[in-house]
């Protein structure tokens, strides 16, 4: 998601363009608000983290085995 979020922004401009900052802080905003303001989509984005953290650590374990 934060690929194509970052890619959409390139409509306004290149990295390192202003227009394209100003794009991508404008998008970041509205997303933090919208989640920030749903419960059960905290509650969601929360337990998503919780599984890939999970999924690194065997990952990470199965490494060093």
């Amino acid at each position: 998601m934060a690929v194509a979020i970052h890619e959409i922004c390139h409509d306004y401009g290149g990295d390192g363009d202003a227009n394209f900052t100003y794009a991508l802080t404008d998008m970041l905003q509205a997303l933090i608000r919208a989640v920030s303001s749903d419960e059960k989509t905290l509650v969601e984005l929360r337990t998503l983290k919780a599984c890939w953290s999970e999924v690194c650590t065997q990952e990470r374990n199965s490494y060093l085995a």
